[in-house]
């Protein structure tokens, strides 16, 4: 009796350990499969407008605010921006995948591949401005690693995508603006956006830190022959410091960098989700940057 105990537990017990391991197998499984299948499934969809939110980070009002954003550099510029996030990347990196999707999806104009398209990739911590390839020229791999590490990742890192979003947008629609010779936040303002404003952008503002620490101890420990002279020399070199940050500011980024910094979602008085005519079959030359977070 014994020894047919002992089988008994034995075999319950390897019964029950098959169990749990075929359990386990089968819970963990579908969750690589799935996530594979989305994102291929999103590779093979349609796009339906200007935000495509997979990961489902953003609440209605940040949505509609950056596709009404998208849509004003549309109808404005007739350059393309598409936002998408996702949940994984799943085999793809995040350089593959935005590449493959503005293909597909066509973002920018056929005959001007004029389309930008930023990636957010949820659990990977990564996002990427893709830009198409006419449009390299004006938004260039530096322009946009920069935008990225001042007007998205610093809200990323808190998990304030929305925001991180829309000033990314803001800012790629200011070069393209400023380059026709336009004022962004007109174009903004027409749309039911408020434009904010009194930010001169963070990467500018370490520029003149650092122009004034600079010039601070050089006004301290220089010793010239005649203080009338270094007093006047001191106010020059600041005055050429901050006339060197404003070319370059308008030079790059127009008059209005930073306005959406320091801003929320206030604002809005726009209307739906409609006015979306399809992207136009451009294609990328596989320009931009990426930055994680």
């Amino acid at each position: 009796m014994k020894e047919v105990y002992k089988d008994t537990i034995k075999s319950i017990r390897l019964t029950f350990t098959l169990i749990l391991l075929s359990l386990l197998f089968f819970y963990f499984l579908p969750i690589n499969i799935s996530a594979q299948d989305i994102i291929e499934n999103i590779l093979n969809s349609k796009p339906e407008g200007y935000v495509a939110d997979f990961a489902q980070i953003l609440d209605g009002e940040e949505e509609q605010q950056i596709y009404l954003l998208s849509k004003v550099i549309d109808d404005k510029s007739k350059d393309q921006i598409a936002i998408v996030t996702v949940e994984t990347l799943g085999l793809y990196s995040i350089e593959e995948f935005s590449y493959k999707l503005l293909e597909k999806w066509g973002v920018g104009q056929k005959e001007l591949n004029n389309g930008i398209l930023i990636v957010l990739a949820l659990k990977e911590k990564k996002v990427r401005i893709e830009v198409g390839y006419g449009l390299e020229p004006l938004i260039t791999d530096s322009i946009a690693a920069l935008i990225i590490q001042n007007y998205g990742l610093p809200y990323f890192r808190e998990s304030n995508y929305g925001k991180g979003l829309y000033n990314m947008v803001y800012q790629l629609g200011n070069i393209i603006a400023k380059n026709m010779g336009e004022n962004f936040s007109e174009w903004v303002k027409e749309a039911g956006l408020k434009a904010q404003g009194g930010n001169e952008g963070i990467g500018f503002f370490f520029i003149a830190l650092i122009f004034i620490i600079f010039f601070i101890f050089n006004l301290l420990f220089r010793r010239p022959r005649f203080y009338g002279y270094r007093n006047r020399s001191v106010a020059n070199q600041l005055f050429g410091a901050y006339l060197a940050s404003r070319v370059m500011r308008n030079t790059f980024f127009g008059n209005n960098i930073g306005n959406t910094r320091n801003s929320g979602f206030g604002g809005f008085h726009g209307g739906g989700f409609g006015g979306f005519g399809g992207f136009g079959g451009g294609s990328s030359g596989g320009g931009g940057a990426t930055g994680g977070w």
